[in-house]
């Protein structure tokens, strides 16, 4: 991996130590870093603002695909460290980047949320597409993150895809 500048990446979100502040989370694969990335990394960063909280972007390596449907693994539009030089140069301070192994695929997506929340102690917000799927056997949704989010006392923004000329 290449070395960043400003960023600081991080490979458990024990190591984050936020030391009592707020975190507001934005995760996904963020492959290519598209526009609708772009979105969801601005509104955890404009989160982490407004609540004088940390902001945390987290992504996974390698893709998923890769360890639950290796027969179905997408073309990567960039390589993981242009992926993150994207990230950084949106502002994003910290990544936590979480390999993706076998371990890591199995557990579910309650237990995914859970022990984030637990590991970066005040949970603020998390940030996502709206079409996000996560978890053992992709079960965790948008939809499972706002009751968790109600339970635990975090907002959740499902993002809306970006158009751009009609598309």
């Amino acid at each position: 991996m290449a070395d960043f500048t400003t960023m600081r990446i991080i490979h458990a979100a024990s190591e984050l130590n936020p030391a009592g502040r707020k975190v507001c989370l934005g995760i996904g694969f963020f492959d290519g870093v598209h526009l609708g990335h772009q979105q969801i990394i601005r509104q955890t960063l404009t989160d982490a603002r407004q609540h004088d909280a940390v902001g945390l972007v987290v992504t996974f390596d390698p893709h998923p695909s890769v360890i639950v449907a290796p027969d179905r693994v997408p073309p990567l539009i960039y390589s993981p460290s242009r992926k993150l030089r994207a990230i950084e140069a949106l502002g994003a301070d910290t990544l936590l980047l979480i390999r993706f192994d076998r371990a890591f695929s199995e557990q579910t997506g309650e237990a995914f949320v859970r022990k984030l929340a637990r590991d970066l102690g005040r949970l603020q917000s998390l940030c996502v597409g709206a079409n996000f799927v996560f978890g053992h056997q992709r079960r965790g949704n948008v939809e499972l993150l706002r009751k968790l989010g109600g339970e635990l006392g975090f907002t959740v923004h499902g993002m809306a895809a970006v158009a751009l000329g009609g598309r």
